[in-house]
């Protein structure tokens, strides 16, 4: 599902390679470029590309269990009925988000990604998409305060 989502983020956008869209860091030789293909985010680096394929089993794994257990406490598209599910949404949007930007799959576009994850999540048990998919424009889109002539 993340990568269909990661090839309809980049539909239409010219890349250094096609299937940067949608296909994983790892060491799979239909996709050369992608074998090897480190990356860091500030000074932490992201998992090593040939554990990428089984981090991501163990991500899938992981949600998928955390969600089971979530469906049985509130039901798919119900809001939250008490304080103590409404944290374990939270808790749920937060590890879905997370995790993904720490494995880092794709050689660009994990944070988008990431986002998508937690408002899947979020949708899931009726609460809005509130993680905006590209937060930087929001700089742009909310009104800036005015200074003084003073």
């Amino acid at each position: 599902m993340a990568q269909e989502w990661h090839r309809k983020i980049y539909e239409g956008i010219r890349l250094p390679v096609a299937y940067y869209a949608g296909e994983i860091r790892d060491s799979d030789p239909k996709f050369p470029e992608l074998d090897g293909y480190e990356v860091q985010v500030g000074r932490h680096l992201g998992v090593p590309s040939a554990q990428v394929p089984s981090e991501l089993a163990n991500y899938e794994a992981a949600l998928r269990e955390a969600v089971a257990v979530l469906d049985n406490e509130i039901p798919i598209f119900r809001y939250p009925d008490d304080p103590d599910q409404f944290l374990s949404l939270l808790t749920l949007l937060a590890y879905a988000h997370g995790e993904w930007v720490r494995i880092h799959p794709f050689a660009n576009g994990n944070g988008r990604t990431a986002r998508l994850w937690a408002n899947w999540c979020a949708l899931r048990y009726n609460l809005p998409a509130f993680v905006r998919l590209k937060p930087m424009l929001d700089q742009y889109l909310s009104p800036r305060p005015r200074r003084s002539a003073s």
